[in-house]
């Protein structure tokens, strides 16, 4: 019987070939246009692969039941042949596969065990490319250009379960992964920060045993037109090494404003803000490897920590902390480091200097008023003092101007603000000897993954998520961020393949 219905593939397949060519001569002969062919022969290709896909299995499986039943340890009991379905990129087909049971193991089914069948119905080439897709685009975008090209009728609920379903083996996939040793000379840099997600009605309430105050410490504040409470934070976790690179004052200066702008371009733009350098940090910073972790600090701040001590690989790398003055961040990332035996190794917590500039403007806001020509000035000059470590004469001059000066209530209340950051953070300000050291003084790499690893993906108009379902795009997104995307789903089929063979062992 396999070989009457092998013989019928094969007679149909060679059918299906010279329809092909005939076919592409004819059009050869008319006024056929070029994007006609091109569909007409695309559809007749899906069309025969089709056929010689199921021309494979039938053969694999023709192999299979001629080697009898599966030696295994155990008792094994034939329960006959049944059906499945198998979604490939050809078209779906169904397959005829003899399911056996083994004693203390449960089902098997030798030939999904020798093709590697994914358990789901969606090949694993299926899987790989709505799964990379879905990380960019939604879930419904994901498949629209494969259903188009295909003639597939893949929709976004079954993109949806895909990314689940890939983002649950993420962490395990990291665990096992080689570790790429520290260059030379390099030293490891830690960073986190914190982007909102919005979440759905139903999940907005914090999780009991969850820290939900530190959770939202890390997001920051809101912006214009946002609400508190429709969002949970997702807490970054970025490592890296850099080769330290001495730099000067002047050269943050230049870096933290849009351009080198002089005084008279100055006067004409008095709303000026401080940006995070656009620096290319892949000129600097290598080996770059981004997780988030939804509402759950410790567990990012934790991970980055075990990352950079498996990095380490047993050798006193020096570290630096990249952080933004989040409540309790800072007490955190002391204690998993004490916890990991790596206090020795951590040689400094830098304060973001963006995140410091924002208070000076404050400040210059509070004392001259934002329209004020002499603002930009004096902010240039104070990020000049903070860059020189005179963090303590940059707090005495703010609260000469308070006490001094004839400012109004409300105006004080923002002049204290800046005065308690410095006062409170200024520990972790001392630019002189970072810059002198060569160390990064600025988050921008955890900005720029906040924005593209969560923000770009996460935030669209109208998206709401679970949190589980957050969890797995954030995990896959990070996959395809850290361009592991092809090693990571070739560990997806060899823990399937290694899954078939425990089985049968």
């Amino acid at each position: 019987m396999e070989q009457d219905r092998k013989n019928g593939l094969i007679t149909g397949i060679y059918a299906q070939v010279n329809e092909l060519i005939a076919q592409a001569d004819k059009n050869g002969q008319t006024d056929a246009k070029a994007d006609f062919m091109e569909k007409q022969i695309l559809k007749g290709v899906l069309n025969l692969g089709l056929e010689l896909l199921k021309l494979s299995i039938a053969t694999r499986q023709e192999q299979i039941e001629a080697s009898g039943k599966p030696k295994v340890a155990g008792k094994i009991v034939n329960k006959g042949l049944v059906p499945r379905f198998y979604q490939s990129i050809f078209g779906e087909l169904e397959i005829s596969h003899r399911k056996y049971h083994i004693g203390g193991k449960g089902l098997y089914y030798p030939l999904d065990a020798s093709l590697n069948l994914p358990k789901q119905k969606h090949s694993y080439v299926i899987q790989d490319w709505i799964g990379k897709s879905s990380t960019d685009l939604d879930y419904r975008e994901s498949v629209s250009m494969l259903n188009e090209i295909l003639g597939l009728d893949l929709n976004a609920t079954q993109s949806k379960s895909n990314v689940n379903n890939l983002g649950q083996d993420v962490a395990a996939y990291y665990s096992e992964q080689a570790i790429e040793p520290v260059s030379a000379g390099n030293f490891l840099c830690v960073e986190w920060d914190g982007k909102g997600v919005p979440i759905i009605k139903q999940e907005r309430q914090a999780t009991k045993g969850q820290e939900e105050e530190s959770a939202v410490s890390v997001i920051g504040r809101l912006k214009k037109g946002e609400k508190r409470g429709i969002k949970k934070a997702a807490t970054v976790s970025v490592v890296s090494d850099f080769l330290p690179k001495i730099r000067g004052k002047d050269r943050i200066i230049r870096g933290l404003f849009k351009s080198p702008l002089t005084i008279l371009e100055e006067e004409k733009e008095p709303k000026l803000e401080l940006k995070h350098a656009q620096v290319n940090t892949n000129n600097w910073h290598q080996n770059i490897h981004r997780r988030a972790f939804m509402s759950n600090q410790e567990k990012s701040i934790n991970y980055g920590v075990e990352l950079a001590q498996k990095r380490s690989q047993n050798q006193a790398i020096p570290i630096v902390a990249l952080i933004d003055g989040g409540v309790g961040l800072e007490d955190a990332i002391l204690a998993a480091f004490e916890e990991k035996g790596m206090a020795s190794q951590l040689k400094h917590i830098i304060l973001d200097i963006v995140h410091v500039s924002e208070y000076v403007w404050k400040a210059g806001n509070a004392i001259f008023g934002e329209s004020s020509h002499l603002r930009t000035p004096w902010v240039k000059e104070v990020l000049t003092d903070i860059l020189d470590s005179k963090v303590g004469k940059v707090i005495d001059d703010l609260i000469a101007n308070r006490d001094k000066t004839n400012l109004s209530e409300s105006k004080q209340k923002q002049l204290n603000t800046s005065i308690t950051y410095f006062t409170n953070h200024q520990h972790k300000m001392d630019y002189k000897t970072y810059l002198e050291q060569g160390y990064p003084v600025s988050t921008a790499l955890v900005e720029s993954s906040c924005g593209h690893l969560v923000k770009d993906r996460m935030e669209r108009s109208g998206m709401r998520w679970s949190m589980d379902g957050a969890q797995n795009m954030l995990d896959a997104r990070a996959v395809k961020k850290n361009g592991d995307w092809s090693d990571f789903m070739t560990f997806i089929t060899t823990k399937n393949q290694e899954a078939y063979y425990e089985k049968a062992a």
